[in-house]
């Protein structure tokens, strides 16, 4: 499948497809570790009036994925008419550090209140092998690591400025496991804590929405080899905050392209 958006910085490079799933995560040398290697997903998804949905994998989305113009910082949106949803993305691979950001947007189209549910899935093929890694929760400082070896993948996020609602780690691709995102269809993750071997994650942000109401999810992966390392790039965002790494991207590419 063709990539819509390409970003990174050098070290890093993402490759997103037509409907906002990461396809290629190239970490630390552009070309070389491809830890995602096109046919595992990072899926996004919602559950909403008992159901969820796929982002792309249901046929009911209609997507359109660009990049904004003169920067490497995406613009996807995503409609979905039969759930009454609109998913706004924005994303970068910041210019300084190795460091994934996405901003969404969702906004409830219906006139009444409901809840809705948003799940970022992941399935790493770390060093190109999908086996010997760990997936495990934080619970000191709230979020998710995948790791194998000197490579460390840190995820986390927040909702309006709350920590993420769920998580749950497991097996992918195992056994006739197919994935740790098939634990968010009835709207509730397991919480498993840690699992080892070919392992996936999906973390969960939950929310009330009012008829017309809009809620921002910010959400970040740190890249790194170590997981001190990975947890600085984590507090660096923080103390940040993720609004401003990407607008501070959009800039840097801005000032770039004019320059020359």
């Amino acid at each position: 499948m063709p990539r819509s958006v390409v970003l990174g910085n050098g070290e890093t490079l993402i490759a997103l497809d037509k409907f906002g799933q990461v396809r290629d995560w190239y970490f630390p040398r552009v070309g070389l570790e491809d830890h995602v290697r096109g046919h595992y997903l990072h899926r996004l998804g919602v559950f909403v009036d008992g159901q969820v949905s796929w982002v792309g994998q249901d046929s009911d989305w209609q997507i359109e994925a660009k990049c904004e113009d003169n920067a490497l910082v995406s613009s996807i949106i995503a409609t979905n008419k039969r759930l009454q949803l609109t998913i706004s993305l924005k994303d970068v691979v910041y210019n300084e550090y190795s460091i994934f950001v996405r901003e969404v947007e969702i906004t409830n189209k219906l006139k009444r209140s409901r809840e809705i549910k948003f799940y970022f899935a992941h399935q790493f093929e770390l060093y190109k092998s999908h086996g010997a890694e760990t997936a495990f929760f934080d619970p000191t400082h709230h979020y998710l690591v995948h790791y194998k070896g000197q490579r460390v993948f840190l995820i986390n996020g927040e909702m309006e400025g709350a920590p993420f609602s769920d998580y749950t780690t497991g097996l992918a691709n195992f056994k006739d496991l197919a994935g740790s995102h098939r634990d968010a269809e009835d709207g509730e993750l397991s919480k498993n804590p840690i699992e080892h071997g070919p392992v996936d994650s999906v973390m969960g942000f939950y929310g009330f929405y009012s008829g017309g109401e809009s809620k921002t999810i910010h959400y970040w992966v740190c890249s790194a080899r170590f997981i001190p390392e990975a947890n600085e790039l984590n507090e660096l965002v923080l103390r940040k905050t993720a609004k401003h790494i990407i607008k501070s991207t959009s800039d840097f590419w801005k000032a770039w392209v004019n320059k020359y």
